[in-house]
């Protein structure tokens, strides 16, 4: 059939397969940009949702100050609570059009919400939980512990929705290091400093209208001074400054995040110091309230309330920030995909043009010397093609005239007919000599295609290496987020990353402090066979971890030695081809290292999964210390309680006992006032009668 076609239509085929695969690379770069700026469309909308459900926590916070003030007889709270509420009554007005808007990309619907095991985060639950709230408030008899429940469930709850559109609307899962921070600031630790000031303020308000602090509320006042510090002040503070370094090496520097962040964070840590300096002074006091000197329960909570701004004017700066970054990232894919398109278009005109050009500079000359043939068939033996090309079809019109001239001299005898037929064979071969160059350019065009089909297979074949990749960080991150044991999270960790890297054998060693010098101790194993014999703790330096550890650098081991390590099964065991010791790096510190062994090298998509699970792993191993540190931090706050009350019920016993022997001196002395008086009466009775006259 093919041979059956004339030669433009060949030609018209040629180009289209040449195109072909123009179009297919042009489809799947399509659908990966548009499945990116859907991811960063989706991260957008889970900041719009955000920033009226942080405006409501803001408010709720304030509202319950404002009740417990009210309840503890401040009447002048009343005008306040009531402009907090109307701002509420707005507030959850917005939300309600919001959530209409955006519940099925943010999956606040009942049933997204129920497959979360959230189903009590629906606006209409929120909305009645707040309308209860009100009702409660505004109601006569109505006690400080009922309005604080209400209050701390309505609280806890919002900051799950808000939780809850982290993790729908990808903003969990940012894969740019500027925006990653921006979404941890405004996703989880500023919700936490809302909740922290309030309790405080709360707290401080019940605790400061006592006429004497006991134990219990100077060590309140310690812990929330070091928790307002260490989880909340350091915690923003090291985000902001990622933030900031991080921003230049994502779509350039964004001017919106050098210009407000380092302010609006100075702001804030300037206020935060000025709260725990005061809660710190007042866990210090043993005195009664007028000896507090300055720290009144008025400046304290000026204090917590400019603190609440501050933190407020901070998320504003957050999330337009982050807004901003989104965007820019996306109006990027979007200009990818327009210039990928537009490049792809003028690749198919040009190459249709030039397959145009080449047909007819080919069909014309042909079809010239078809109708030249056509006449001399008929007897003209005068015609000529009147070509003058250089080429191969020049060649064949002269062989054309030439054969027209040489029938024209057949008349003039046989001979010169013999001697013509001669050279028209050699004409003949050198034309066939031209058709047999053109087939094999045909086939160099066909060779070049099958490369062309083949590096489309080997940037699919990447795609899925990638999306491979993606997937398993995810689900490692998502299965690390919510481990508080270290041990746990570390056995998780190399179990899930062991199969994933075609390893048959992984240990995973955490740094610790023994000695007041750095160790790193297993944590975690997969398909050891003796862990009695196995090392479970090296130096810094020692062994191969140790040096791993030491150095900061990836260790690579081949041919490793028979005795040196088995690999056992139910069937049997032999020795690994390949070690690997990856180090885990956090802050320029090295917390961990992972130490893998396989039958066969690793492949490249391995050494890319592992260096992306080593900066995984880092921060998800310097949350859970993190998190482990301050659980440490409130036990021994509370073991200080329990000494502190043992120490005020020993001081009790012996204030009673010196009050026993006060009382036990008051009764001698009395006593012995009434012997020196009797002893001077007797004294100045004998003195009269001495002078008396016998």
């Amino acid at each position: 059939m093919f041979s059956r076609l004339k030669l433009k239509y060949r030609l018209a085929l040629i180009g289209f397969a040449f195109s072909l695969p123009f179009g297919v690379m042009l489809v799947l770069m399509v659908q990966n940009i548009d499945k990116s700026i859907a991811f960063n469309q989706n991260e957008l909308y889970g900041n719009e949702h955000q920033r009226i459900s942080e405006q409501i926590l803001e408010f709720l916070a304030k509202h319950r100050l404002r009740a417990q003030s009210l309840m503890r007889g401040h009447p002048e709270r009343r005008g306040e609570l009531t402009d907090l509420e109307t701002k509420l009554d707005a507030a959850f007005e917005s939300l309600a059009q919001k959530d209409l808007q955006l519940k099925e990309f943010l999956q606040t619907t009942p049933d997204g919400l129920s497959k979360r095991k959230r189903g009590h985060l629906t606006f209409d639950v929120l909305k009645s939980e707040w309308v209860e709230l009100k009702s409660l408030t505004a109601a006569a008899g109505t006690t400080l512990a009922q309005s604080t429940e209400k209050h701390k469930h309505l609280l806890a709850d919002v900051r799950e929705l808000i939780s809850h559109v982290g993790d729908t609307s990808n903003l969990i899962l940012d894969p740019d290091l500027d925006t990653y921070y921006t979404m941890d600031m405004t996703l989880l630790t500023l919700p936490q400093t809302y909740d922290r000031i309030q309790e405080m303020m709360a707290s401080a308000e019940i605790a400061l209208g006592k006429s004497e602090l006991g134990g219990d509320e100077r060590i309140a006042f310690a812990t929330d001074a070091s928790l307002l510090e260490q989880s909340d002040l350091e915690h923003l503070k090291v985000d902001a400054d990622r933030v900031v370094s991080e921003d230049v090496n994502f779509l350039g520097v964004t001017q919106e995040v050098q210009q407000y962040y380092p302010p609006a964070m100075a702001s804030y840590e300037l206020q935060a110091r000025e709260l725990i300096r005061l809660a710190r002074v007042l866990a210090a006091s043993q005195t009664a309230a007028p000896a507090w000197g300055t720290v009144t329960p008025e400046r304290y909570q000026q204090a917590g309330e400019k603190l609440l701004e501050v933190t407020s004017k901070l998320f504003d700066v957050c999330i337009n920030a982050n807004d901003i970054m989104i965007q820019r990232r996306v109006d990027d894919y979007k200009h990818t995909l327009h210039l990928s398109a537009s490049l792809t278009l003028l690749a198919v005109l040009l190459s249709s043009g030039f397959v145009w050009f080449v047909g007819r500079s080919i069909t014309g000359p042909v079809n010239v010397l078809a109708v030249a043939a056509t006449r001399l068939a008929a007897g003209d033996r005068s015609v000529r093609s009147g070509l003058d090309r250089g080429d191969e079809i020049g060649l064949l019109s002269q062989a054309f005239d030439q054969m027209a001239a040489a029938i024209d001299q057949t008349m003039q005898g046989l001979k010169e007919r013999e001697e013509e037929a001669r050279r028209l064979a050699d004409e003949a071969k050198r034309a066939n000599d031209v058709l047999t160059r053109e087939a094999e350019e045909r086939r160099k065009a066909e060779e070049e295609l099958k490369a062309t089909a083949a590096e489309l297979v080997e940037q699919t074949k990447q795609l899925e290496e990638r999306d491979w990749l993606k997937t398993h960080l995810t689900r490692m991150t998502e299965m690390l987020q919510s481990e508080r044991d270290i041990n746990i999270a570390s056995e998780k960790a190399i179990r899930e990353l062991a199969p994933l890297a075609e390893a048959s054998l992984g240990a995973l060693y955490v740094r610790d402090e023994r000695d007041g010098r750095p160790v790193f101790v297993l944590r975690g194993s997969y398909a050891l066979k003796d862990k009695d014999t196995t090392a479970v703790q090296f130096d810094l330096g020692e062994g191969l971890v140790g040096q791993c550890a030491h150095e900061g650098k990836q260790i690579r081991l081949h041919s490793v030695p028979r005795s040196y390590l088995k690999i056992s099964s139910g069937l049997g065991e032999a020795s690994p081809a390949t070690l690997a010791l990856v180090p885990v790096t956090f802050e320029g510190v090295v917390t961990a290292v992972i130490e893998l062994a396989s039958f066969s090298d690793f492949r490249p998509i391995h050494d890319i999964l592992l260096e992306r699970v080593a900066q995984t792993l880092a921060i998800a191993l310097d949350s859970i210390m993190s998190r482990m540190r301050t659980e440490t931090l409130l036990r021994e706050s509370q073991l200080l309680t329990e000494r502190l009350q043992a120490q005020s019920e020993e001081l009790q016993a012996q204030s009673e006992e010196m009050q026993a022997q006060q009382e036990e001196l008051r009764t001698a002395n009395d006593e012995l006032e009434a012997k020196s008086r009797l002893l001077s009466e007797r004294r100045r009775t004998g003195d009269r009668a001495r002078q008396e006259p016998d």
